[in-house]
């Protein structure tokens, strides 16, 4: 804030994420530290791996998360979809076509995460948000709006109940989503919601990873 002394409020926890807070740190004492520097100057060069109009969030367009890397892919034989977490003024689920062509983008919430996606052949695409609420929702391939599931009156469910933690794998295949936790596998159909079946998980289930860590 300037020269002098100045005050750095801290709450006691070792970290704090979008995705969860931190923990308190021992009692003892704290030493912090700073680093001051006159203010920078960035100019746009260019950009890559962005097939435009823009890579930056704008009325049009928006690729990609703003704070996490690109963490999942799924692709329905026509389209490619891709997710990242962590994206607050970006984009968490961009939709392309088969030439690289953005043909639309979404975020659910503030702080929005795709850390799975998994498509089927009637025209929606299922995103696991393990970041708000351990949420799964489901959207129209076709346009990136959201569709309720069958019987329902929303586009998505929690797996919170289950008790499970975040999940560490997500699949669809014949007419059920799959998800793979440290000790069960839950296998809920779309149709039905409260259509569950649960197993043990096995090694072989842990072997592929497709939900980025947080």
């Amino acid at each position: 804030n300037g020269d002098g002394e100045n005050e750095i409020l801290w709450n006691g926890l070792d970290a704090c994420y979008d995705t969860h807070a931190g923990n308190p740190v021992p009692a003892g004492t704290y030493t912090w530290e700073g680093l001051a520097h006159k203010p920078f100057h960035i100019e746009l060069q260019g950009w890559a791996h962005a097939a435009g109009p823009n890579p930056y969030d704008f009325a049009g367009g928006g690729w990609g998360g703003d704070h996490g890397d690109p963490c999942a892919v799924a692709c329905d034989g026509s389209k490619v979809y891709m997710g990242w977490h962590r994206a607050e003024a970006g984009q968490a689920v961009v939709a392309a076509d088969l030439d690289g062509n953005m043909i639309w983008h979404h975020k659910r919430g503030g702080f929005g995460s795709a850390r799975a996606l998994a498509a089927d052949r009637a025209g929606h695409l299922y995103v696991y948000d393990a970041g708000q609420g351990n949420t799964v929702y489901r959207l129209d391939a076709t346009k990136g709006t959201y569709e309720n599931f069958p019987g329902t009156k929303s586009a998505e469910f929690s797996l919170d109940p289950f008790k499970l933690g975040l999940a560490k794998r997500m699949r669809y295949a014949d007419g059920r989503l799959e998800f793979v936790f440290d000790k069960e596998v839950v296998s809920v159909a779309v149709s039905k919601l409260g259509d569950v079946k649960r197993r043990p998980t096995t090694p072989r289930d842990l072997e592929a990873r497709a939900v980025a860590p947080d």
